[in-house]
This record gives C-alpha cells, sequence and structure tokens, in this order.
C-alpha cells in the first residue's frame, strides 16, 4: 500500500481520499437512516469509525437486508401502477360532489382539499349500513358474499372454526367453483382455530380449479 501511495500523483492521492470520506459519510448516513436496531446501528457505527474499510465492507455485506429492499422496490412500482389505473379508470367526482352538497359538506371543506391534495383520495358518496351485532351481520355477509359474480375480497379478523365460520367457507368454495376470484385476508393469531381445516379446504378447491 505504501508503494502503490508512493506511485500515485498527489492529484489522484487527493481524489482518492475525497472518495474514501465521502463513502465513509455516505455509509454513516446509510447505516443511521436504515438501521432500525439502536444496537445494530451503535455497532455499525463504530466499526466504519474505527476501522472505516472493515466496517465499510461488514455492512454492504450483511448490515443490508438487499431482500426486503428488493421488495419494498417492487411494492411502491406496483403501488404507482395502482394509483396511475386509479386515476385514469376512476372519475374523480371530488369538485363536484363538493359543489352538490355544499351545504353538508361545509364544515369538512378543508379536511376534503387536505385529503384530496395530498393523500391522492377520491371524494365518493356511498351508502353504508350499519350492522349492531352478530345476528344481523351474519345473513348479510352471506347473502353479500353470495351475489358475487367476478370477485370477492373479504378481510376478517376473527374467523372462528365454528357454525357461522363454515357457513361463511362453504360460500366461498361454491364461488370458487363458479369461476369467482376470491381473496381473504384473515389475521393470523386471532384466526388460528379455522387455519388447519377451512383455509386447507379453499386451498385445496383453488389448487383444482387452476389445474
Amino acid at each position: 500500500m505504501i508503494l502503490l501511495a508512493a506511485t500515485l500523483s498527489p492529484f489522484l492521492t487527493d481524489v482518492i481520499k475525497v472518495v474514501y470520506i465521502l463513502l465513509v459519510i455516505y455509509t454513516i448516513a446509510r447505516i443511521l437512516l436504515d438501521t432500525h436496531s439502536t444496537a445494530k446501528t451503535l455497532a455499525y457505527l463504530l466499526l466504519v469509525i474505527i476501522i472505516p474499510i472493515v466496517g465499510i465492507i461488514l455492512y454492504y455485506s450483511v448490515g443490508i437486508n438487499y431482500r426486503h429492499k428488493k421488495t419494498t422496490k417492487e411494492g411502491t412500482a406496483r403501488l404507482k401502477e395502482l394509483i396511475k389505473d386509479f386515476k385514469e379508470n376512476i372519475a374523480d367526482e371530488t369538485t363536484a360532489l363538493m359543489q352538490t352538497h355544499a351545504a353538508e359538506l361545509d364544515q369538512y371543506t378543508e379536511l376534503v382539499k387536505f385529503v384530496h391534495q395530498i393523500g391522492n383520495e377520491n371524494l365518493s358518496k356511498n351508502e353504508f349500513k350499519l350492522l349492531i351485532n352478530g345476528e344481523e351481520k351474519f345473513p348479510e355477509v352471506l347473502t353479500t358474499l353470495k351475489t358475487a359474480k367476478s370477485f370477492i375480497h373479504m378481510e376478517y379478523y376473527d374467523w372462528e372454526n365454528d357454525t357461522r365460520g363454515n357457513q361463511i367457507k362453504d360460500v366461498l368454495l361454491q364461488k370458487i367453483k363458479e369461476g369467482v376470484k376470491v381473496r381473504v385476508i384473515y389475521d393470523d393469531y386471532a384466526s388460528r382455530k379455522m387455519k388447519h381445516n377451512v383455509v386447507r379446504e379453499l386451498k385445496q378447491v383453488v389448487r383444482r380449479s387452476i389445474q
């Protein structure tokens, strides 16, 4: 290294020093921004500061979760594509609705503008039905699922392996057989009792329908 440094011109030596310092600063910034564990952050910082070359090599070798970054990048790209498709295919009726329902929305004008401009959320007019208890909810859920023609997107927190839970499962199974695309999100812990039979049945039917 000493012989190599001696053979370099002063200008090239200065350039290497600047690049080296910038690399150290950049690495420290990456560690501070990307490492969420305090212990790991301090460990990598000490390594980079005390033994820079070893610390930098070690950080870029094992300190960065490249798989997570790739997944995040892909997710961001899909989100941008989804937002683009949403804007192209869903009419923005925010202004028209604000004018039509000015009296009702007067006190929410600033909030609507904020959400519309910052969050890219369009104002829409919808209807909802408040279901007070299970006796009201489950018949409505089953009836709604049975009317599906193209797809079912369902999110459930506590999906029990009981009479009602299996009724929902049976409707979903029937809809899959009819060619309806069924996608379900459920809580892994709260719905743990139905994972080993209900979910297995749904997956088996999906596999058979694909084949």
